[in-house]
């Protein structure tokens, strides 16, 4: 017999036709958004870096044995969405002449030095975040080798991807949570689209969509674990929270003590409900102290000192 989710509900049986009816609204706001964008950037750039991003996550959706039409559709529907609010925040930024200092910043780290060479190290000697510096000055490369020109377009529809994705983690959530309920995936679908603070995220030239997609992964990481403590739930969360504790900190420093006040969260949970023993509960208590460790200190081995995160935290 197989697991129950973690919270049991009935199960409603998909309609072809309300599928049919959200992919087909996402790829109407899609068109719609393309055109405010290539209206806003008086270019067909953005149409064209928008398409990469969109179809080149999807066909790998459509190829992984574990994601169905819910995520996919939720993708396509997040993405066209955030897109469209992209191309109101491009319209409103070139007729306005208003610029957030925060994304102006970040454009200008981003699109200067060579990307597709320099390291993480090499970025962190002179700014934070080094991570995220990187990764999205490797993004600007690769398209500048394909004739694109460096503008902002490119860097907010990695963001929209960004946010697109985390619909798809979310979704993820709710099936692991109450099974494949559909009322309530329709539900978290249409509550994510309609998410501003998501549009925010995904509109603006900044690091906050990558930083919220990794806090939701290691989120699902830990919603799976706590409704199915076994050896393989527990490894995928033990490699998710390590990678967490290592990487996040280069996203954004005060992300470092995510992933611990999840240990801290879970250890919690596990010791009120005492579902699962104090063995599991008192495990996650000697990781959460090797996390704080390794947070603190590996940072370290790749840039010469302390993190800055860690250097505010622990003052």
């Amino acid at each position: 017999m197989p697991a129950c989710p973690i919270l049991s509900t009935a199960t409603l049986a998909p309609t072809r036709t309300a599928a049919t009816t959200e992919l087909t609204a996402g790829i109407l706001i899609f068109v719609l958004g393309s055109v405010v964008n290539v209206l806003a950037y008086d270019a067909l750039a953005p149409l064209v870096v928008a398409l990469v991003f969109l179809l080149l996550p999807l066909a790998a959706l459509a190829l992984h044995p574990g994601v169905d039409g819910h995520e996919r559709h939720v993708f396509v529907l997040v993405f066209a969405v955030c897109w469209f609010w992209a191309g109101v925040a491009a319209a409103y930024t070139a007729h306005s002449g208003v610029v957030f200092s925060d994304a102006e910043y970040f454009f200008e780290e981003v699109t200067r030095g060579d990307g597709l060479t320099q390291s993480v190290a090499d970025t962190l000697r002179f700014t934070e975040n080094g991570g995220a510096v990187v990764i999205w000055r490797f993004v600007y490369d690769a398209f500048s080798l394909l004739g694109v020109e460096q503008e902002p377009y490119v860097g907010v529809a990695m963001n929209v991807c960004f946010v697109a994705l985390t619909g798809v983690v979310g979704i993820k959530m709710v099936k692991a949570a109450f099974g494949p309920d559909l009322l309530r995936i329709r539900r978290f679908s249409l509550l994510f689209s309609l998410c501003g603070l998501f549009w925010l995220f995904a509109s603006i030239h900044i690091r906050d969509a990558a930083v919220l997609l990794s806090v939701s992964l290691l989120t699902l990481f830990w919603l799976k674990f706590l409704g199915r403590p076994n050896l393989g739930t527990a490894t995928t969360l033990g490699a998710g929270t390590i990678g967490a504790v290592l990487c996040f900190g280069l996203l954004r420093n005060e992300e470092v003590l995510v992933p611990v006040a999840m240990i801290g969260a879970g250890t919690a949970s596990l010791a009120v409900t005492g579902k699962h023993g104090s063995t599991i509960a008192a495990a996650l208590v000697v990781a959460g102290v090797l996390a704080t460790a390794v947070g603190k200190y590996a940072p370290v081995s790749i840039t010469g000192k302390q993190s800055p995160g860690w250097q505010y935290w622990c003052r």
